[in-house]
């Protein structure tokens, strides 16, 4: 099992450090494209930074999800323990883009000159946060009954078929 954990991490940390090369460079680009419209000092700025940090997030739990989940079900055995270890390092592998995500909000309040919306902006940034770490612990949690499930349907056919084998003589 810890090697599929591995490589879902190493899917995982690969994915985490695309996006924190490409967070900062996407809002630049929102920046210089506001600017040439004279509006870098407008809440659209702030809210399209802010659009970006959670699109950000949003991707990376759903990059979260899709590896780890792939590691439960190519698992022979797994355990909920496991999975929830599985969870738990996933949703926490969020928190450089989230200290990113934040540091480009604040960077961008300061520039507009609104730093009084700092405080309301990374709530919503937070907000978004805690929504994705619980998607990933449920998505993981859902997943590991799955495969509960088809590991107890698959031992009831066995079983189902050996007494059938019982019951006719060989």
């Amino acid at each position: 099992m810890s090697d599929l954990q591995g490589i879902a991490r190493s899917k995982v940390e690969a994915e985490l450090n695309s996006r924190l090369l490409a967070l900062p460079a996407e809002v630049q680009a929102l920046q210089r494209q506001l600017s040439a419209k004279g509006q870098l000092m407008s809440g659209n700025m702030l809210r399209g930074v802010l659009r970006l940090g959670q699109e950000s997030l949003q991707a990376q739990g759903n990059a979260i999800t899709t590896h780890y989940a792939w590691a439960v079900r190519e698992a022979l055995t797994a355990s909920q323990s496991w999975v929830q270890a599985l969870a738990a390092e996933g949703a926490d592998s969020l928190a450089p883009l989230v200290t990113k995500a934040s540091d480009l909000v604040k960077d961008a309040c300061q520039l507009a000159k609104q730093p009084a919306l700092s405080a309301r902006l990374l709530a919503d940034l937070d907000s978004t946060h805690l929504r994705v770490r619980e998607s990933i612990i449920t998505s993981m949690d859902a997943e590991f009954a799955v495969k509960r499930r088809g590991l107890l349907r698959w031992l009831g056919s066995l079983f189902g078929r050996l007494l059938r084998l019982g019951a006719t003589g060989p």
